[in-house]
């Protein structure tokens, strides 16, 4: 069976229909570790502050009394 994703690429006209996967010829370029050690700066997440005022509302409000 084919690529489901090759088919649906030349459906959309995004692909050609002849296209044949080939490797290539040359590897990719190795990572060095230092490269790959390196971490992005990332801002921490705050939990938001008005989960009271949920739990409050809710406590507020009527029950069913049967």
């Amino acid at each position: 069976m084919a690529n489901p994703l090759r088919k649906t690429m030349v459906y959309l006209g995004l692909a050609d229909e002849d296209y044949e996967d080939v490797m290539p010829s040359a590897p990719a370029a190795p990572v060095s570790r230092a490269e790959a050690g390196t971490r992005a700066p990332v801002t921490p997440l705050r939990r938001p502050a008005y989960t009271n005022a949920i739990r409050d509302f809710l406590l507020s409000l009527p029950t069913e009394s049967k």
